[in-house]
């Protein structure tokens, strides 16, 4: 008898075709992916992003690659990366914020946030998920704050994605 043999975008097409769809719909702006196998959630990420772009859905998309050591600095240095966007930094910098009781963490979400604002229909990324943070202390506007701005999580940390992150969907691989 001859064994079957899926190819690994047979076996995600469900989850593709879950995830094209909340793309889509205007009334999701966070959607949770979450996965066993990280390589299977890198192709539905990279396959999800190409029919993005080839759909004319966003007019920008940024992904994100977060690593588990990851603290919210790092998490808006990613973003702001990924964006090309280069953050205020630096000890003169951080001397001001000191000075002017401005938490470094706020003004440079108030960075992000602009640049995001600039942005038409923009998809984000965040890859790699290992905790929860608050999306608007990054400084991602979404939701009433900016319709045209949709949020993707990726994880294999079920936890993070099914209850510690507020998402609108979740699609499981």
């Amino acid at each position: 008898m001859d064994e079957v043999k899926f190819t690994p975008v047979l076996m995600i097409r469900p989850a593709l075709d879950d995830g094209t769809g909340a793309l889509r719909n205007a009334d999701i702006k966070v959607i949770g992916l979450h996965g066993k196998n990280d390589i299977e959630i890198q192709n539905v990420i990279e396959i999800a992003s190409r029919r993005a772009r080839r759909d004319n859905l966003f007019d920008q998309v940024v992904v994100a690659d977060l690593t588990n050591k990851s603290n919210l600095e790092m998490i808006q240095e990613q973003v702001a990366r990924a964006l090309n966007l280069r953050l205020s930094d630096g000890m003169w910098y951080r001397w001001r914020c000191y000075q002017t009781g401005t938490s470094i963490i706020a003004d440079r979400a108030r960075q992000i946030c602009e640049q995001i604002r600039r942005k038409g229909r923009i998809l984000i990324i965040l890859h790699n998920l290992f905790q929860s943070f608050d999306i608007e202390q990054v400084g991602i506007p979404f939701g009433d704050t900016h319709g045209g701005c949709k949020i993707l999580l990726a994880s294999t940390n079920e936890e993070v994605i099914k209850h510690k992150m507020k998402t609108d969907t979740i699609i499981s691989l």
